[in-house]
């Protein structure tokens, strides 16, 4: 999969990925996050999933779809 940015002109706002199961931040969005310093976000299919992320990937949300989706106005 593929990180995308969310920007505002050239400045970056969030990272968001998504995954069908994976629930560990993957390393490309680590690798982004601590590269770009902004918010990072991993939406997976899996439903009833919502946490912030620990260890390598302190500080990603990995949230269903579902979830996020539904906060989006």
């Amino acid at each position: 999969m593929e990180v995308l940015p969310l920007v505002d002109g050239k400045k970056p706002l969030l990272l968001v990925e998504a995954k069908l199961h994976e629930t560990e931040p993957s390393p490309a969005l680590i690798k982004m996050k601590r590269a770009l310093a902004v918010p990072a976000i991993q939406v997976v299919e899996t439903p009833g999933i919502s946490r912030m992320a620990t260890g390598r990937g302190e500080g990603i949300l990995v949230v269903s779809a579902d979830r996020w989706l539904a906060g989006l106005p």
